[in-house]
């Protein structure tokens, strides 16, 4: 049985002139997860965000959140949606509590009792008197997303959350996000910064002009299937390693060495062949921003197909 979706999109276009910043995008985010959407500059991410939130009015395409059909819906969904999709414009003259109790008046009052606990789990309770103007980009953005979690959302959006954050901010926003997601809510969250993305992320969802060219469990696009790596235990690697490569099998590295093939069992009768068996072989997992290289075509070859 198919997981429970939080948001399904099919067809999205959108244009602005001659451009498509969405051509025919698909979308799916299970529901429960940390989803990374990701794409090069330009390729449309925050003009899909803000479809799902309505802030833009689609040319073709449907969209479904939390089981409601968008934009139509969207008033039925009025505090069970929090996000951050523009620069933080909170009212300088206020503190930080002032500015958030001001935002759950403004949302009907829900999670006007939270403030003082998200302060807290955002390191801003030291600050929360002080007047927005002495805050920095870091403190701002911290600021809203409390405003974003008030009244406990079950889907979260947050492009560029981590945007001016320190190392110690970005560690206490991932702490904050995960218990997000542990009491069942859905986070979409669209960043530049794919070692947070990794380490966050379960679901992971690219595109590329307009178009989704993967998506799914991000430990499923971070196995290369052409890598692998090959443990020989205490054997000599180098008349294996020779063998491989006479064979036309790329060899890098050393015991345990990494060979580049579709195929694992080539490497396995090769040596079986020779006598030589194997102590380990597995796939190699890459770094997020190699993969990412790859789909997009920044690093030179051709985007991928979805996953």
């Amino acid at each position: 049985m198919p997981a429970p979706l939080a948001v399904a999109a099919g067809g999205l276009v959108k244009r602005y002139g001659g451009t498509a910043a969405l051509d025919g995008l698909d979308l799916e985010v299970p529901a429960g997860s940390i989803f990374g959407f990701l794409g090069p500059n330009g390729a449309g991410k925050t003009t899909a965000l803000r479809s799902l939130l309505g802030l833009v009015r689609l040319d073709a395409g449907r969209m479904q959140v939390l089981g409601t059909e968008v934009p139509d819906g969207l008033p039925a969904l009025r505090g069970r949606i929090g996000a951050v999709v523009e620069a933080p414009a909170p009212y300088p003259p206020l503190s930080g509590r002032a500015n958030l109790r001001v935002m759950a008046d403004l949302a009907g009052r829900r999670g006007r009792g939270d403030v003082d606990g998200l302060l807290e789990r955002l390191g801003l309770a030291d600050t929360g008197r002080k007047p927005v103007s002495q805050y920095s980009l870091g403190m701002r953005q911290r600021l809203a997303v409390a405003g974003a979690l008030l009244g406990s959302p079950d889907l979260l959006v947050l492009d560029e959350p981590a945007n001016g954050l320190d190392p110690a901010g970005q560690q206490a926003l991932r702490q904050v996000l995960h218990g997000v997601r542990d009491r069942g809510a859905t986070l979409v969250i669209s960043s530049h910064q794919l070692a947070d993305v990794q380490a966050l992320c379960d679901h992971v969802g690219i595109i590329d002009k307009g178009r989704l060219v993967w998506s799914g469990p991000i430990g499923d696009l971070l196995v290369r299937p052409r890598a692998w790596r090959v443990d020989l235990g205490g054997a000599d690697p180098g008349h294996p390693a020779a063998l491989l490569s006479c064979a036309g099998v790329r060899v890098l590295g050393a015991n345990p060495f990494t060979v580049e093939c579709g195929d694992p069992s080539a490497v396995t009768r090769i040596l079986g062949e020779a006598g030589v068996w194997l102590s380990g072989l597995e796939p190699v997992r890459a770094g997020l921003e190699d993969v990412f290289l790859q789909l997009t075509g920044t690093d030179g070859s051709a985007a991928g197909g979805r996953g």
